[in-house]
Formats: structure tokens, sequence, C-alpha cells
């Protein structure tokens, strides 16, 4: 599983999170100015495998027992755009 450093035609990545931590895989984001970010997951061939034989993906957030921030997963892009624009629009 790897982040793409391509997210949207026109939503473009504007900052990479731990990009130099060692213990993190660096996260490409576009990051907005109210502080919504956005990302691409890319599946290499066995993971979209496992996905398809297992239907599941697993997740680990790290809140540090902090309040969990609101997340949204997808893989319908037209969806994800119109997530975007949502929150982009109340901003």
């Amino acid at each position: 599983m790897n982040f793409s450093h391509e997210i949207l035609d026109d939503v473009k990545v504007n900052v990479e999170y731990a990009k130099d931590q060692e213990e993190y895989q660096t996260l490409p984001v576009h990051r907005f100015k109210d502080g919504m970010i956005c990302g691409c997951i890319v599946l290499d061939d066995n993971e979209l495998e496992a996905v398809l034989k297992e239907g599941k993906i697993y997740f680990s957030i790290l809140t540090f027992n902090q309040p969990l921030q609101p997340f949204f997963i997808t893989t319908d892009k037209n969806l994800f755009k119109e997530h975007i624009d949502v929150y982009q629009n109340k901003h």
C-alpha cells in the first residue's frame, strides 16, 4: 500500500507529513486552509487480490489519547470529489 502523489486533477499534493520520520510512512496530501487533508492510497496487485478475496481493508489511527478526528474513506472518485466540495463550501 502506497500513498500517491497524484490525488485529483484539480487537487494536488502540497504537504508531506512525516517525511523525515523513519518510523512512519510519508503521507503526501493536499491540506486545505481549514485544515482538511485529502490523499490517495494506491494498492498493488497482491493488495487488490486480498481486498477482492476478503472484502476488507484494515486501518489504525494513532490518536495519542486525543479526540478522534472524523475521517472518510471511499473507492468512488466522484463521491470523494463531492465530499471535498461539501466541506470546502461550508468554510
